[in-house]
């Protein structure tokens, strides 16, 4: 049976221990890369949500305007037609005898 001398033991255990050392770093590595893309996809996902959000906001802010405007001109052509219903209304000086 061979002798291993304790130098040769340490040796080999400090070999065993590097690779298991080096396949942890790349396993970190790797999770890491990983979660940078992860990271990417969402940045990107997040600033998408953001333009449709922003042009939402604008459409919404369009619309409101344009239902304004839209109400506006409905209360004068209300108004143009009560004015009108009341001058039809009043009696002329001259009927006031009819």
């Amino acid at each position: 049976m061979p002798q291993v001398t304790l130098k040769d033991a340490c040796k080999l255990l400090l070999k065993e221990v590097l690779r298991e050392l080096k396949n942890t770093v790349e396993l970190q590595q790797k999770q890491l890369q990983n979660q940078n893309e992860q990271i990417a996809q969402l940045t990107n996902l997040l600033e998408s949500q953001q333009k449709l959000l922003t042009h939402s906001n604008a459409i919404e802010k369009q619309q409101v305007t344009d239902r304004d405007k839209a109400v506006m001109t409905v209360m004068r052509e209300l108004q143009e037609v009560k004015q009108m219903v009341a001058a039809s209304n009043e009696k002329k000086w001259y009927q006031f005898w009819k």
